[in-house]
């Protein structure tokens, strides 16, 4: 196995896309994270665990990647560009506990990829794939909240019920009328 490499250090990186002869697609929102420091920060923002599954959207050569992996139990990485995956690969080489797929991510297959849920979205995310995701991490705006945490979660109704009391939230309300406040108590009360 040869030397690890670090993406987000900007020689490496150039070497990389040199070697792999890759361009950026700027039509796919694609740039690439040179800051270690700031790459940390973002990882360490995620919140993830030793036992945390984490699914990362767009992980391009792997430069967020290999500091979630270092944090978490297992990252999925899905990559929609195919010319970036011979170097995701070698970026990767090493690290058993990440699994690269190529596919966009709008149509993969989170259920099966993590069966028993809970898994933790995280991804230097293009712009202009971010609302088609919003559109779909909310799929139930329309619903009431409590009925949609109870499907997203796998907890009884009552249950769920009584942690948004807890909180000062009525379970009736619509997931698309709470303040970004709201949504990090509900965050914090359904993922301790």
């Amino acid at each position: 196995m040869g030397r690890e490499i670090d993406p987000a250090d900007g020689r490496q990186l150039d070497g990389l896309l040199r070697r792999h002869r890759i361009t950026l697609q700027h039509r796919l929102g694609q740039n690439f994270l040179i800051d270690q420091a700031l790459r940390d920060a973002i990882a360490e923002a995620s919140g993830v665990g030793p036992d945390d599954e984490v699914l990362e959207v767009g992980a391009g050569v792997g430069t967020l990647t290999i500091a979630l992996a270092a944090r978490c139990r297992r990252v999925v990485g899905v990559e929609f560009d195919r010319a970036l995956i011979p170097a995701l690969r070698e970026v990767l080489q090493g690290h058993a506990n990440v699994e690269v797929v190529q596919a966009d991510v709008l149509r993969f297959d989170v259920e099966a990829a993590f069966p028993r849920g809970g898994e933790i979205v995280a991804g230097n995310i293009p712009y202009n794939l971010t609302g088609a995701l919003v559109e779909e991490v909310f799929q139930f705006r329309r619903k009431q909240l409590g009925g949609t945490l109870a499907r997203v979660s796998s907890l009884a109704g009552s249950e769920v019920g009584a942690r948004l009391r807890e909180l000062g939230i009525d379970a009736a309300r619509r997931p698309q009328t709470l303040t970004l406040p709201e949504w990090e108590r509900i965050y914090g009360a359904f993922n301790s």
